[in-house]
C-alpha cells in the first residue's frame, strides 16, 4: 500500500533532492575530488562569474546566508577560493576562484555530465523543459513565501 505522503509533490522533491545529492557524492568520490555538492554549486556560479559577493551567491544558490558563509569558509580553507575586500563597499567581500579550483573545473563538469546522464535517462527534451518550467514556478512560489515580511 502506498503511503499518502508519497503522493505529495513537496515530499517527492525532497526525496529526489536527497537521492541526487547521494548520487553526486558517489560520482565525485569515484573521481577522487574532495568537495561536496554544495561546494560544487558555489564553484559553478563562480566559474560563470568570478568576483561575486556572498549576498549574490546567496541569491543564486537560494541557500541561506549562514550556510553560504560556512561553505565559502571551507572552500577558502581548501584553497579553492579567496575573498577580497570589496573596494566599492568595504562591508562586503568579493569571492574569487583560485588556480586550484580552475584545475578541477573539467573534472567537476565531467561529474555533472555523468549525473545528468544518470538522472535524465529515458526522459525526453520536451519532458525536461516542462519539468524545468514547473520546478521554476514552485521555486518562485516558495521564494515569495520566504521573502514575505512577518
Amino acid at each position: 500500500m502506498e503511503n499518502k505522503l508519497d503522493t505529495r509533490i513537496n515530499h517527492r522533491i525532497a526525496i529526489l533532492s536527497g537521492l541526487i545529492k547521494r548520487q553526486v557524492y558517489r560520482i565525485i568520490a569515484e573521481e577522487g575530488i574532495s568537495i561536496t555538492p554544495e561546494q560544487w554549486a558555489i564553484l559553478s556560479y563562480l566559474w560563470e562569474e568570478d568576483g561575486l559577493t556572498i549576498g549574490e551567491i546567496v541569491l543564486r544558490t537560494r541557500k541561506d546566508f549562514a550556510n553560504v558563509t560556512r561553505i565559502i569558509g571551507k572552500l577558502e580553507k581548501q584553497g579553492y577560493i579567496q575573498k577580497n575586500k570589496n573596494k566599492k563597499d568595504g562591508r562586503s567581500y568579493l569571492v574569487y576562484c583560485t588556480e586550484k579550483s580552475q584545475e578541477i573545473k573539467h573534472d567537476i563538469e565531467k561529474c555533472q555530465k555523468r549525473s545528468l546522464e544518470i538522472s535524465l535517462n529515458g526522459i525526453s527534451e520536451e519532458e525536461q523543459q516542462i519539468f524545468l518550467q514547473t520546478i521554476g514556478r514552485i521555486e518562485k512560489n516558495s521564494l515569495a513565501f520566504l521573502n514575505q515580511k512577518e
